[in-house]
Protein backbone atom coordinates (compact mmCIF):
# COMPACT_ATOMS: atom_id res chain seq x y z
CA UNK A 1 0.00 0.00 0.00
CA UNK A 2 1.59 3.19 -1.04
CA UNK A 3 0.94 6.42 1.01
CA UNK A 4 2.53 9.54 1.86
CA UNK A 5 5.71 8.88 3.15
CA UNK A 6 8.03 10.78 5.77
CA UNK A 7 10.74 12.62 5.13
CA UNK A 8 11.27 13.69 8.62
CA UNK A 9 9.69 11.10 11.60
CA UNK A 10 8.36 13.29 14.05
CA UNK A 11 6.99 10.74 16.63
CA UNK A 12 8.31 8.26 19.72
CA UNK A 13 11.86 6.95 19.20
CA UNK A 14 13.05 5.01 22.38
CA UNK A 15 14.07 1.66 22.98
CA UNK A 16 11.65 -0.79 24.65
CA UNK A 17 14.38 -3.55 26.00
CA UNK A 18 11.70 -5.38 27.45
CA UNK A 19 9.99 -5.94 24.51
CA UNK A 20 13.58 -6.76 22.16
CA UNK A 21 16.52 -7.62 24.64
CA UNK A 22 19.87 -6.42 23.37
CA UNK A 23 20.77 -10.23 23.42
CA UNK A 24 18.14 -9.99 19.90
CA UNK A 25 21.02 -7.75 17.98
CA UNK A 26 23.96 -9.37 18.78
CA UNK A 27 22.31 -12.47 17.85
CA UNK A 28 21.86 -11.31 14.71
CA UNK A 29 24.77 -9.23 14.13
CA UNK A 30 26.82 -13.29 14.96
CA UNK A 31 23.95 -14.41 12.05
CA UNK A 32 25.10 -11.89 9.32
CA UNK A 33 28.74 -12.50 10.54
CA UNK A 34 28.53 -16.67 9.69
CA UNK A 35 27.30 -15.94 6.28
CA UNK A 36 29.80 -13.37 5.90
CA UNK A 37 32.59 -15.56 6.40
CA UNK A 38 30.82 -18.02 4.02
CA UNK A 39 31.22 -16.47 1.14
CA UNK A 40 34.54 -15.08 1.98
CA UNK A 41 33.81 -11.76 2.23
CA UNK A 42 35.53 -9.29 4.48
CA UNK A 43 32.62 -6.97 5.75
CA UNK A 44 28.95 -5.85 4.62
CA UNK A 45 27.73 -2.64 4.91
CA UNK A 46 24.00 -2.43 5.09
CA UNK A 47 21.78 0.61 4.02
CA UNK A 48 18.95 2.63 4.95
CA UNK A 49 17.02 5.83 4.73
CA UNK A 50 13.94 7.12 6.73
CA UNK A 51 11.75 5.67 4.16
CA UNK A 52 13.17 1.80 4.12
CA UNK A 53 15.62 1.31 6.89
CA UNK A 54 14.85 -2.20 7.85
CA UNK A 55 18.02 -3.68 6.95
CA UNK A 56 20.00 -1.62 9.53
CA UNK A 57 17.53 -1.26 12.19
CA UNK A 58 17.49 -5.16 12.09
CA UNK A 59 20.70 -5.45 12.89
CA UNK A 60 21.62 -2.69 15.01
CA UNK A 61 17.58 -1.32 16.44
CA UNK A 62 19.20 2.28 14.92
CA UNK A 63 16.26 4.04 12.84
CA UNK A 64 17.30 7.00 11.32
CA UNK A 65 14.74 9.85 11.71
CA UNK A 66 16.11 12.16 8.62
CA UNK A 67 17.84 10.73 5.40
CA UNK A 68 20.17 7.72 5.51
CA UNK A 69 22.01 5.12 8.33
CA UNK A 70 24.76 2.59 7.09
CA UNK A 71 26.09 -0.07 9.44
CA UNK A 72 29.56 -1.89 8.20
CA UNK A 73 29.77 -5.24 9.64
CA UNK A 74 33.02 -7.23 9.45
CA UNK A 75 33.51 -10.86 9.24
CA UNK A 76 34.92 -10.68 13.13
CA UNK A 77 34.66 -7.65 15.65
CA UNK A 78 32.55 -5.02 16.02
CA UNK A 79 30.29 -3.27 13.58
CA UNK A 80 30.31 0.71 12.65
CA UNK A 81 27.57 2.81 12.37
CA UNK A 82 27.38 5.72 10.34
CA UNK A 83 24.34 7.96 10.71
CA UNK A 84 23.52 11.21 8.76
CA UNK A 85 23.44 13.39 12.26
CA UNK A 86 25.28 15.71 13.56
CA UNK A 87 28.07 14.94 16.42
CA UNK A 88 25.42 16.70 19.47
CA UNK A 89 22.99 13.44 18.51
CA UNK A 90 25.35 10.90 19.34
CA UNK A 91 24.56 10.14 22.92
CA UNK A 92 20.79 10.23 21.62
CA UNK A 93 21.78 7.88 19.36
CA UNK A 94 23.37 5.88 21.97
CA UNK A 95 20.11 5.04 23.80
CA UNK A 96 18.77 3.02 21.12
CA UNK A 97 21.57 1.01 19.71
CA UNK A 98 23.87 -0.52 21.60
CA UNK A 99 26.57 -0.44 18.90
CA UNK A 100 29.69 1.32 20.91
CA UNK A 101 31.39 2.91 16.99
CA UNK A 102 28.87 5.25 16.22
CA UNK A 103 30.39 7.93 13.64
CA UNK A 104 28.32 10.99 12.27
CA UNK A 105 28.26 11.98 8.77
CA UNK A 106 27.78 15.24 6.45
CA UNK A 107 29.36 13.75 3.05
CA UNK A 108 29.08 10.00 2.74
CA UNK A 109 31.45 8.96 -0.27
CA UNK A 110 34.75 11.37 2.05
CA UNK A 111 33.71 9.60 5.37
CA UNK A 112 33.11 6.40 4.32
CA UNK A 113 35.83 5.75 2.05
CA UNK A 114 38.56 7.11 4.35
CA UNK A 115 36.90 4.45 7.10
CA UNK A 116 37.16 1.79 4.31
CA UNK A 117 41.11 2.85 3.63
CA UNK A 118 41.93 2.26 7.27
CA UNK A 119 39.32 -1.06 8.03
CA UNK A 120 40.65 -2.83 4.28
CA UNK A 121 43.66 -1.20 3.39
CA UNK A 122 44.62 -4.12 1.20
CA UNK A 123 40.75 -4.04 -0.30
CA UNK A 124 38.52 -6.95 -0.28
CA UNK A 125 35.33 -8.21 -1.21
CA UNK A 126 32.28 -6.28 0.64
CA UNK A 127 28.59 -7.35 0.33
CA UNK A 128 25.99 -4.49 -0.12
CA UNK A 129 22.24 -4.92 1.08
CA UNK A 130 20.24 -1.91 0.55
CA UNK A 131 22.16 -0.27 -1.76
CA UNK A 132 20.32 0.49 -4.75
CA UNK A 133 16.99 1.01 -2.76
CA UNK A 134 18.70 3.49 -0.07
CA UNK A 135 21.59 5.33 -1.82
CA UNK A 136 21.49 8.17 -4.42
CA UNK A 137 23.44 6.76 -7.60
CA UNK A 138 25.97 9.76 -7.14
CA UNK A 139 27.45 8.92 -4.07
CA UNK A 140 27.52 5.37 -5.15
CA UNK A 141 29.51 6.17 -7.86
CA UNK A 142 31.60 8.20 -5.95
CA UNK A 143 32.10 5.52 -3.47
CA UNK A 144 33.07 2.92 -5.58
CA UNK A 145 35.21 5.41 -7.44
CA UNK A 146 36.89 6.57 -4.26
CA UNK A 147 37.70 2.79 -3.03
CA UNK A 148 39.11 0.76 -6.31
CA UNK A 149 40.23 -1.87 -4.34
CA UNK A 150 37.17 -2.91 -2.73
CA UNK A 151 34.89 -5.61 -4.59
CA UNK A 152 31.33 -4.90 -3.95
CA UNK A 153 28.95 -7.92 -4.19
CA UNK A 154 25.00 -7.30 -3.61
CA UNK A 155 23.77 -9.92 -0.53
CA UNK A 156 19.94 -8.42 -0.30
CA UNK A 157 19.24 -11.81 -1.01
CA UNK A 158 21.10 -13.39 2.18
CA UNK A 159 19.51 -10.45 4.32
CA UNK A 160 15.90 -10.96 3.44
CA UNK A 161 15.90 -14.62 3.91
CA UNK A 162 17.02 -13.59 7.80
CA UNK A 163 14.70 -11.09 8.13
CA UNK A 164 11.75 -13.23 6.68
CA UNK A 165 10.92 -15.19 9.56
CA UNK A 166 9.43 -13.15 12.81
CA UNK A 167 10.46 -14.21 16.13
CA UNK A 168 8.09 -13.82 19.03
CA UNK A 169 9.01 -10.24 19.98
CA UNK A 170 8.61 -9.25 16.47
CA UNK A 171 5.24 -10.62 16.24
CA UNK A 172 4.26 -8.85 19.27
CA UNK A 173 5.91 -5.66 18.14
CA UNK A 174 3.72 -5.90 15.15
CA UNK A 175 0.52 -6.92 17.09
CA UNK A 176 1.34 -3.42 18.99
CA UNK A 177 1.55 -1.51 15.77
CA UNK A 178 -2.05 -2.68 14.99
CA UNK A 179 -3.45 -1.91 17.95
CA UNK A 180 -2.27 1.55 18.06
CA UNK A 181 -4.14 1.20 14.24
CA UNK A 182 -7.22 -0.18 15.55
CA UNK A 183 -6.86 2.78 18.40
CA UNK A 184 -7.20 5.28 15.58
CA UNK A 185 -10.27 3.33 13.80
CA UNK A 186 -12.30 2.65 16.96
CA UNK A 187 -12.04 6.42 17.77
CA UNK A 188 -12.77 7.69 13.97
CA UNK A 189 -16.90 7.44 14.30
CA UNK A 190 -17.34 10.10 17.24
CA UNK A 191 -15.34 12.90 15.46
CA UNK A 192 -17.33 11.98 12.04
CA UNK A 193 -20.72 11.95 14.06
CA UNK A 194 -19.81 15.76 15.30
CA UNK A 195 -19.66 16.69 11.76
CA UNK A 196 -15.86 17.31 11.80
CA UNK A 197 -13.81 17.51 8.50
CA UNK A 198 -12.18 14.65 7.43
CA UNK A 199 -8.61 16.91 7.67
CA UNK A 200 -9.78 17.70 11.87
CA UNK A 201 -10.63 14.20 12.48
CA UNK A 202 -7.49 12.61 10.80
CA UNK A 203 -5.56 15.30 12.70
CA UNK A 204 -7.02 14.11 15.47
CA UNK A 205 -6.27 10.22 14.96
CA UNK A 206 -2.94 11.21 14.30
CA UNK A 207 -2.40 12.83 17.83
CA UNK A 208 -3.87 9.94 19.62
CA UNK A 209 -1.65 7.61 18.16
CA UNK A 210 1.49 9.32 18.26
CA UNK A 211 0.52 10.08 22.17
CA UNK A 212 1.12 6.60 22.90
CA UNK A 213 3.74 5.70 21.30
CA UNK A 214 4.17 5.65 17.49
CA UNK A 215 7.08 6.56 15.54
CA UNK A 216 5.30 7.11 12.49
CA UNK A 217 2.03 7.10 11.38
CA UNK A 218 0.02 7.15 7.87
CA UNK A 219 -3.55 7.86 6.98
CA UNK A 220 -5.26 7.30 3.51
CA UNK A 221 -8.94 8.46 3.57
CA UNK A 222 -12.46 8.41 0.86
CA UNK A 223 -15.76 10.01 1.35
CA UNK A 224 -18.69 10.67 0.26
CA UNK A 225 -18.06 10.40 -3.84
CA UNK A 226 -14.11 9.72 -3.53
CA UNK A 227 -15.53 6.11 -1.90
CA UNK A 228 -16.37 5.41 -5.77
CA UNK A 229 -13.04 6.20 -7.06
CA UNK A 230 -9.88 5.86 -4.95
CA UNK A 231 -8.05 6.14 -1.27
CA UNK A 232 -5.93 9.75 -1.35
CA UNK A 233 -4.32 11.96 1.36
CA UNK A 234 -6.59 13.68 3.23
CA UNK A 235 -8.59 17.01 2.40
CA UNK A 236 -11.41 19.49 3.96
CA UNK A 237 -14.48 17.47 2.97
CA UNK A 238 -16.93 16.49 5.79
CA UNK A 239 -19.16 13.31 5.66
CA UNK A 240 -22.93 14.19 5.31
CA UNK A 241 -25.74 11.53 6.13
CA UNK A 242 -25.74 9.16 3.38
CA UNK A 243 -21.79 8.81 2.58
CA UNK A 244 -19.40 6.30 3.03
CA UNK A 245 -16.08 7.02 4.75
CA UNK A 246 -12.91 4.88 4.40
CA UNK A 247 -9.74 5.13 6.10
CA UNK A 248 -6.81 3.14 6.17
CA UNK A 249 -4.04 3.21 8.86
CA UNK A 250 -0.70 2.36 9.10
CA UNK A 251 1.07 2.38 12.47
CA UNK A 252 5.40 2.09 13.08
CA UNK A 253 6.21 1.46 16.72
CA UNK A 254 9.40 0.04 17.96
CA UNK A 255 10.39 -0.27 14.68
CA UNK A 256 7.65 -2.59 13.53
CA UNK A 257 4.54 -2.01 11.24
CA UNK A 258 0.67 -2.83 11.29
CA UNK A 259 -1.36 -1.33 9.37
CA UNK A 260 -5.96 -1.77 9.33
CA UNK A 261 -8.91 -0.13 7.66
CA UNK A 262 -11.88 0.27 8.43
CA UNK A 263 -15.34 0.84 6.22
CA UNK A 264 -18.00 3.40 7.68
CA UNK A 265 -21.36 4.52 6.95
CA UNK A 266 -22.95 7.76 7.70
CA UNK A 267 -26.36 6.63 9.40
CA UNK A 268 -26.96 3.66 6.40
CA UNK A 269 -25.61 1.41 4.45
CA UNK A 270 -27.56 0.63 0.84
CA UNK A 271 -27.78 -3.15 -0.29
CA UNK A 272 -25.62 -2.70 -2.83
CA UNK A 273 -23.29 -1.18 -0.59
CA UNK A 274 -23.45 -4.29 1.88
CA UNK A 275 -23.14 -6.54 -1.06
CA UNK A 276 -19.81 -5.04 -2.26
CA UNK A 277 -18.40 -4.88 1.46
CA UNK A 278 -19.36 -8.57 1.39
CA UNK A 279 -17.39 -9.42 -1.21
CA UNK A 280 -14.67 -7.81 0.08
CA UNK A 281 -14.67 -9.69 2.83
CA UNK A 282 -14.76 -13.07 1.26
CA UNK A 283 -11.82 -12.23 -0.90
CA UNK A 284 -9.84 -11.41 2.81
CA UNK A 285 -11.33 -14.75 3.72
CA UNK A 286 -10.43 -16.70 0.97
CA UNK A 287 -6.99 -15.25 1.10
CA UNK A 288 -6.50 -15.91 4.88
CA UNK A 289 -7.76 -19.24 3.89
CA UNK A 290 -4.88 -20.00 1.11
CA UNK A 291 -2.04 -18.95 3.39
CA UNK A 292 0.31 -21.90 4.34
CA UNK A 293 4.30 -22.04 4.00
CA UNK A 294 5.69 -22.65 0.61
CA UNK A 295 2.30 -21.07 -0.97
CA UNK A 296 3.61 -18.32 -3.60
CA UNK A 297 2.29 -14.62 -3.49
CA UNK A 298 0.55 -15.17 -6.40
CA UNK A 299 -1.57 -17.50 -5.59
CA UNK A 300 -3.32 -15.21 -2.91
CA UNK A 301 -4.23 -12.84 -5.73
CA UNK A 302 -5.48 -15.37 -7.89
CA UNK A 303 -7.85 -16.55 -4.21
CA UNK A 304 -9.15 -13.31 -4.12
CA UNK A 305 -9.33 -12.88 -8.06
CA UNK A 306 -12.15 -15.76 -7.89
CA UNK A 307 -14.04 -14.02 -5.26
CA UNK A 308 -13.96 -10.67 -6.68
CA UNK A 309 -14.35 -11.19 -10.14
CA UNK A 310 -15.07 -8.01 -11.88
CA UNK A 311 -14.22 -5.96 -8.98
CA UNK A 312 -10.58 -7.32 -8.93
CA UNK A 313 -8.81 -4.52 -11.16
CA UNK A 314 -10.22 -2.43 -8.41
CA UNK A 315 -8.62 -4.18 -5.68
CA UNK A 316 -5.14 -4.81 -7.38
CA UNK A 317 -4.25 -1.13 -7.99
CA UNK A 318 -3.45 -1.34 -4.17
CA UNK A 319 -2.25 -4.34 -3.74
CA UNK A 320 -3.81 -7.70 -1.97
CA UNK A 321 -1.17 -6.87 0.78
CA UNK A 322 2.59 -8.47 1.38
CA UNK A 323 5.41 -9.10 4.15
CA UNK A 324 5.25 -6.97 7.31
CA UNK A 325 7.92 -6.26 9.71
CA UNK A 326 10.42 -3.32 9.83
CA UNK A 327 9.64 -1.90 6.59
CA UNK A 328 5.50 -1.01 5.78
CA UNK A 329 6.23 -3.30 2.55
CA UNK A 330 8.83 -6.52 2.62
CA UNK A 331 9.88 -9.45 1.37
CA UNK A 332 7.02 -10.22 -0.90
CA UNK A 333 3.73 -8.62 -2.37
CA UNK A 334 0.66 -10.31 -2.92
CA UNK A 335 0.23 -9.11 -6.74
CA UNK A 336 -0.27 -11.57 -9.63
CA UNK A 337 3.34 -11.10 -11.08
CA UNK A 338 4.88 -12.16 -7.71
CA UNK A 339 6.06 -15.31 -7.31
CA UNK A 340 8.08 -15.26 -4.22
CA UNK A 341 7.07 -18.52 -2.02
CA UNK A 342 6.12 -17.08 1.59
CA UNK A 343 8.35 -18.71 4.44
CA UNK A 344 7.60 -20.49 7.66
CA UNK A 345 7.61 -17.62 9.99
CA UNK A 346 6.31 -14.68 8.07
CA UNK A 347 3.50 -12.07 8.82
CA UNK A 348 1.41 -11.36 6.01
CA UNK A 349 -0.57 -8.25 5.79
CA UNK A 350 -3.90 -8.65 3.80
CA UNK A 351 -5.92 -5.81 2.38
CA UNK A 352 -8.98 -5.26 0.09
CA UNK A 353 -9.71 -1.75 -0.69
CA UNK A 354 -12.70 -1.94 -3.75
CA UNK A 355 -14.61 0.94 -5.55
CA UNK A 356 -17.92 0.61 -7.28
CA UNK A 357 -20.45 2.48 -8.36
CA UNK A 358 -22.37 2.28 -5.13
CA UNK A 359 -19.58 3.09 -3.03
CA UNK A 360 -16.49 1.37 -1.58
CA UNK A 361 -15.23 -1.05 0.77
CA UNK A 362 -11.83 -1.40 2.78
CA UNK A 363 -11.03 -4.62 5.15
CA UNK A 364 -7.81 -5.93 6.46
CA UNK A 365 -6.20 -8.92 8.10
CA UNK A 366 -3.02 -9.88 9.40
CA UNK A 367 -1.76 -13.39 10.42
CA UNK A 368 1.60 -14.78 11.29
CA UNK A 369 2.34 -18.40 9.91
CA UNK A 370 3.95 -19.93 13.10
CA UNK A 371 4.03 -23.64 13.91
CA UNK A 372 1.07 -24.84 14.70
CA UNK A 373 -0.10 -23.23 11.41
CA UNK A 374 -1.35 -19.47 10.97
CA UNK A 375 -2.53 -17.20 13.39
CA UNK A 376 -4.43 -14.33 13.29
CA UNK A 377 -3.28 -11.14 14.59
CA UNK A 378 -5.72 -8.95 13.68
CA UNK A 379 -8.75 -8.65 11.35
CA UNK A 380 -11.29 -5.71 10.93
CA UNK A 381 -13.87 -6.47 8.35
CA UNK A 382 -17.32 -5.08 9.80
CA UNK A 383 -19.05 -2.36 8.27
CA UNK A 384 -19.74 0.35 11.21
CA UNK A 385 -23.11 2.30 10.50
CA UNK A 386 -22.06 5.50 12.55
Amino acid sequence: MRTMHSVVKRGALYWDRDLSPPDIYAERIAAIQKRIASHGDAAWLLVGDVIRHGHVVYATNFMPRVRSALVFIPAEGAPTLFANISLRDIPAAQTITDIQDIRAFSRLPKDLTTFLEERLPQGGVVGTCGVEDCLPATDWWAIEEAAPLISWRPRDAELVALRARKGAFEVAAIERSMALADLALDAAPDLLRQGQSMRVVIAELDRLVRSRGAEDVRFLVATGAQTRQALRPVDDTTAQPGDQVLIYCAVQNQRYWGEAAQTYAMGAASDAQRALHTRARLALDAMAEKIAPGVRANALAEAAAEVLEGDYASAAHYGLGGGVGLDAREIFEITAKDASPIDAGATVALRIMLHGADGGSAVTGTLHLGGQGPRLLGCRHALIVV
